[in-house]
């Protein structure tokens, strides 16, 4: 049993709910009959921060059986060895009648994936099901305006549970050692807090849209490719608004105001638990099939990779740009797949050097993901749509003075062939278009790249860091944010400052695993 490290003003974990942290095979033995138990199964996953790809040090595990008994076990993966932790984890990932709950879940489990190495991962979690997705689950809920849902200010975890249990989710130790040991206390609690909430966040949804009159299509459910998940919490302010940026998809967006009935809907705590059968009708009604096996993640990047520019996306244009300035050599859009679904030939591809774009305001979360991936993306000030002339011209001239590719998705734009230089993104949500964007003008980003690139005004860093009590007052961060950072990252060019760069790189390749795959 480990004891709870309790701090006013965040979410607690509720009041004798054991958490019982297992480095060895005797624990893992006396508490199996916990996971197999269990009805319900929150999962969460820790890492250390700066490995790429992330490799799972601790695997959370908040269970409850059908009676309510809730318990957490952290299964520490440096401790137990593959002989112990795989049986465990494979029998618990392919239980049907157990619900498996998670945020950001199949970032999560490709890090345990890592952790058993190429020979065991596949094997054991190539197919979880049933699975749900919390973030998108709150998502359709508030989408479909079931009353009491409530919409999350920002992106991230911590976000959802204090939007929606109305107390602060503590992440400040977010982006600790967890490749150290032992454990502190104070890690052990937020572990087992971060796995707990999200069972506290699942009765909330049940107790406020039964899921047996909101069921939702799986598909849907399973709506996570985006990998939200929240940054390190040192430098809040601006590691939230790249969080922000990152994971904010069009989904997070969908309304602007609260909801009827918002107020006082919080659930706080593990007071109301849901009946019975409730699970069973959430998995049901919520849960999905996921599946990770690494030769189906290889064959939708193909696919992906084939539909990225396809043939008459605008009557009369296919919305492949004539002329790509960077380029030595312009590919042709691709071929039609042959009998065996593979792609047609196509022209030999110098992969651009120094790539640019001119982002339309249309794809102005584009312009920032391609900012984080270190890519020069310009994008207009929005203006009233009665102006889109001005920045159709804007556009036009970007690309013709400062030689870059226009990126929109207004397909008057294409049609009207105001330049040679234009590609028609067809992606909807800012983490797929990214990825098609990527893939058709074949840029290979590196870890370097990442975060190498002003987010806000698309400026270039200063060549070294900078203390912060060598920057001037009016780009200057708050003093507590100065006490506790030494150094900052500052653009050269509209003076913002970031800090805390290394561990948000390592953040953003995990978020982004796929573009090192």
């Amino acid at each position: 049993m480990v004891s709870e490290e309790r701090e006013e003003g965040f979410l607690q974990i509720p009041e004798g709910l054991p958490i019982h942290l297992i480095d060895s095979a005797a624990d893992l033995d006396q508490h199996r009959h916990l996971v197999e138990e269990a009805a319900v199964c929150a999962i969460d996953v820790e890492w250390q921060p700066d490995t790429v790809p992330s490799s799972a040090t601790l695997v959370q595990l908040a269970v409850r059986n059908a009676a309510g008994s809730t318990a957490a076990l952290l299964l520490d993966m440096l401790a137990l060895s593959l002989e112990e932790s795989k049986p465990l984890l494979q029998d618990l990932l392919r239980n049907k009648s157990t619900l498996k709950v998670g945020y950001g879940l199949k970032g999560d489990l490709r890090a345990v994936s890592t952790a058993m190495g190429e020979a065991h991962g596949p094997n054991c979690i190539a197919v979880v099901q049933p699975a749900l997705e919390i973030g998108s689950l709150q998502r359709l809920l508030l989408a479909k305006r079931v009353p009491g849902i409530c919409k999350a200010k920002e992106g991230g975890l911590a976000a959802v549970v204090e939007a929606q249990l109305g107390q602060k989710l503590d992440k400040r130790l977010q982006c600790s050692a967890w490749g150290s040991r032992p454990l502190t206390p104070a890690q052990v609690h937020y572990a087992a807090l971060d796995a707990i909430c999200l069972l506290m966040l699942l009765d909330a949804f049940i107790n406020l849209a039964p899921p047996q009159d909101h069921p939702i299509n799986a598909s849907a459910a399973d709506a996570d490719d985006s990998f939200p998940a929240e940054s390190c919490p040192n430098g809040a302010d601006e590691s939230e608004r790249i969080t922000q940026d990152v994971s904010g998809g069009a989904e997070a967006n969908l309304l602007d105001d609260q909801l009827p009935g918002d107020q006082g809907a919080h659930a706080a705590g593990l007071d109301a638990l849901p009946a019975d059968n409730a699970y069973a009708q959430a998995a049901t009604a919520w849960g999905s099939r996921l599946e990770l096996k690494k030769g189906q993640l290889t064959r939708r990047r193909k696919k992906l990779s084939k539909s990225a520019r396809p043939k008459l996306r605008v009557e009369g244009q296919d919305g492949w740009p004539d002329i790509i300035p960077w380029a030595s050599e312009i590919p042709s859009p691709p071929e039609a797949p042959d009998q065996e679904g593979e792609a047609g030939a196509q022209q030999p591809f110098i992969p651009p050097q120094i790539p640019k774009f001119a982002c339309d305001v249309m794809v102005e979360g584009l312009a920032r993901q391609l900012r984080l991936c270190g890519v020069d993306a310009v994008c207009p000030d929005a203006v009233p749509k009665r102006h889109r002339h001005l920045v159709h011209r804007w556009l036009v001239s970007k690309a013709e003075e400062n030689e870059r590719v226009v990126l929109t998705a207004d397909r008057g734009f294409i049609a009207a062939r105001l330049t040679t230089q234009a590609y028609f993104v067809q992606a909807t949500t800012k983490a797929a278009q990214l990825e098609e964007v990527l893939q058709a003008f074949n840029i290979l980003v590196t870890q370097d790249d990442l975060l190498s690139r002003c987010v806000k005004c698309n400026g270039n860093f200063l060549p070294e860091a900078v203390r912060g009590s060598d920057m001037p007052e009016a780009t200057k961060p708050p003093q507590a944010v100065v006490d506790h950072h030494s150094t900052f990252w500052v653009c050269g060019t509209c003076g913002k400052a970031y800090w805390n760069v290394p561990q948000l790189r390592g953040w953003l390749s995990q978020q982004h695993a796929w573009l090192f795959a």
